[in-house]
């Protein structure tokens, strides 16, 4: 069965949610990058197409693409995967940036499932393939599931790369951007970004 995928616009501050689900009898799926605020949005999309939540999956650190990710845990009682930096940060108000953002911060929880290298995690009847890839942050880590290379903020429709944040460092960027090129870029693939518009 072909994989069904759904963008979400994060609140308040814009970038991306995808929902990757797989139309079968328990409708399996996968969220990455859920950083609103609250969940209100992703759980209606659960509802509607009576979604069953196994994983969630961050691109990185940063509080814009971590927010309601305890919130979802509790919930739906699925797992985190994450890079092992990725993991360390998010509990960290001043590592994940939150605290710059509203001066206050927040912390999520560690991740259940950390990545330590470039590996494989089967789901369902896929293999979805992990890279680490630090340069945009030092937590950074791209997903490929079937024709899907979901990137977050390592690349940006149309913007030059954001290495300026904490973490960022423009080599880093420049060998996983190089990485991506030679271990998972295919004819057919589909390169999910943020600022991207479906």
């Amino acid at each position: 069965m072909k994989l069904e995928v759904i963008r979400l616009a994060n609140y308040p501050v814009t970038s991306n949610c995808f929902i990757v689900w797989l139309p079968n009898e328990n409708n399996n799926c996968i969220i990455i990058d859920p950083g609103s605020l609250d969940s209100v949005e992703i759980d209606s999309i659960i509802k509607q197409y009576q979604l069953t939540l196994d994983l969630i999956f961050i691109t990185h650190e940063h509080f814009d693409h971590i927010w309601c990710v305890d919130q979802l845990r509790d919930k739906y009682h699925c797992a985190l995967v994450a890079s092992d930096k990725a993991s360390e940060y998010i509990t960290n108000p001043k590592k994940n940036l939150s605290l710059f953002y509203d001066g206050k911060g927040f912390q999520v929880g560690s991740a259940d499932i950390v990545i330590s290298e470039n590996t494989s995690l089967l789901w369902c009847t896929y293999d979805i393939m992990l890279y680490k890839t630090p340069g945009h942050s030092e937590g950074g880590m791209c997903i490929s599931i079937d024709d899907f290379i979901f990137v977050g903020d390592l690349l940006l429709k149309g913007l030059s790369p954001c290495v300026k944040l904490p973490g960022g460092n423009r080599t880093l960027w420049y060998n996983s951007v190089k990485c991506l090129i030679n271990e998972c870029l295919t004819e057919n693939c589909l390169i999910k970004c943020d600022m991207e518009k479906i």
